[in-house]
């Protein structure tokens, strides 16, 4: 069991089955924030991967997507990790898909079992080891590359005014192109150095990160004229 699952703010990870579920199996809920994809990057990614298999082999009318989904579920976990260099079937299993040549031996049939668990086993934690410190290599390469450009997050106090991104959002006026961009709302609660609560109104989630927030040193200003 994991410690904790990182995911998005869908209805299935919000549901009062799954909190019951977590919370018995003593693993941690991660949420991410709104219209905020960089959190859970991974599932992202590779749900575009999925996405893009099946958009080849799908059928016209697109009835047939489920029969597909072991085919692609195979093909992907066959396919070499460019973190890794080998592929997660490998990693899990240790072997590959493809048909193995078995020799004959000439072990009695006992013996012969049990060296082919001892051989799998032996497989197994070698690539568990390799596993490990291919993933540590390829994380500070990731990090590195990552924090290169990267900039500190705004630190943001209770009652700072931001002006919060309003592109993933619809108002109820009818265009969207002449609607304003961006809506000014007061910090009530800052729930971490990347995450801010504002005093949004109505069915919207207030917990926004600090990306989508801007403007904070101009407004606090002219708050003080």
């Amino acid at each position: 069991m994991p410690r904790s699952i990182v995911s998005d703010r869908g209805s299935n990870w919000l549901s009062r089955f799954w909190k019951r579920f977590c919370r018995l199996a003593g693993v941690t809920q991660k949420l991410s924030t709104a219209y905020h994809p960089q959190t859970d990057g991974g599932p992202e990614r590779m749900n575009q991967e999925i996405e893009a298999y099946l958009r080849a082999y799908v059928s016209y009318v697109q009835d047939d997507w489920g029969e597909l989904c072991p085919a692609a579920q195979l093909a992907l976990n066959n396919r070499e990790s460019a973190a890794t260099k080998i592929s997660p079937f490998f990693a899990e299993h240790g072997y590959h898909v493809d048909p193995i040549s078995v020799e004959e031996s000439e072990e009695p049939p006992r013996h012969r079992e049990e060296s082919r668990a001892d051989s799998l086993l032996s497989r197994l934690q070698e690539v568990n080891e390799y596993m490990q410190a291919v993933m540590a290599s390829s994380q500070q390469q990731q990090e590195e590359a990552a924090n290169a450009k990267r900039q500190p997050a705004e630190r943001f106090e209770v009652g700072d005014k931001v002006w919060l991104s309003m592109a993933n959002y619809r108002s109820p006026r009818p265009c969207k192109k002449l609607d304003w961009l961006h809506h000014k709302y007061t910090v009530t609660k800052v729930i971490s150095s990347h995450v801010v609560e504002l005093d949004v109104r109505g069915s919207i989630y207030p917990r926004f990160h600090v990306d989508l927030c801007g403007g904070r040193i101009k407004i606090r200003l002219l708050a003080k004229r």
